[in-house]
């Protein structure tokens, strides 16, 4: 049963409400008929929807780099190069190990970023993922602390490589002035194979 039909057949029993206030007797008749609710509900209406396509913008953007490597999100002033470093090595336990690295910085112009994306596609990248696995490797045995310690490698690697061919882009930290910066890289790898 609906609002309506209940309404009509509370009149048609001869009930009579004890309020006799004709403000509130007005105002649940125009609710009832759906003038008042309708004025108010524009407004309502609009926020709603602009939200709900700004909510829905911000959950793309997120969706789109999470089904990209290194399928992670981004922060807004953070900018990951499009074009991935291939880091290729084969660890003690006799795996070869494929993997795209990613440089991430802060706060970079345009023309930066397109100098950052330059960078990974003209260098010459070729070995450094067994270069540093094996320096990593020196003096250890245990393969975790040798993938740990290659982590730290790499990433020393990549970030004098960024922070040298990038002019204006500081070594590393969020600046206080916004000024441009490294802020890391990230690393999607595919499974080990013997």
């Amino acid at each position: 049963m609906d609002e309506l039909k209940f309404d009509e057949l509370v009149r048609d029993a001869g009930a009579v409400p004890r309020v006799r206030s004709t403000a509130v007797m007005r105002l649940a008749e125009e609710s009832r008929l759906g003038r008042l609710s309708s004025r108010r509900r524009r407004p309502l209406v609009v926020v709603a929807a602009v939200s709900g396509v700004v909510l829905l913008a911000a959950a793309t953007g997120t969706a789109a780099l999470m089904k990209l490597p290194p399928f992670q999100g981004l922060e807004p002033e953070m900018y990951r190069t499009q074009a991935s470093i291939a880091i290729e090595y084969r660890s003690i336990t006799g795996y070869q190990n494929h993997c795209e690295a990613f440089l991430e910085f802060t706060n970079l112009s345009v023309k930066q970023a397109d100098a950052a994306d330059a960078l990974v596609e003209q260098h010459d990248w070729s070995g450094i993922g067994q270069r540093s696995y094996d320096t990593a490797a020196a003096g250890l045995s245990d393969d975790d602390a040798i993938e740990t310690r290659f982590t730290d490698v790499l990433g020393d690697q990549l970030h004098t490589v960024a922070v040298r061919a990038l002019p204006g882009v500081a070594s590393s930290g969020v600046n206080a002035d916004g000024a441009a910066s490294w802020s890391g890289w990230s690393m999607s790898c595919e499974g080990g194979q013997h």
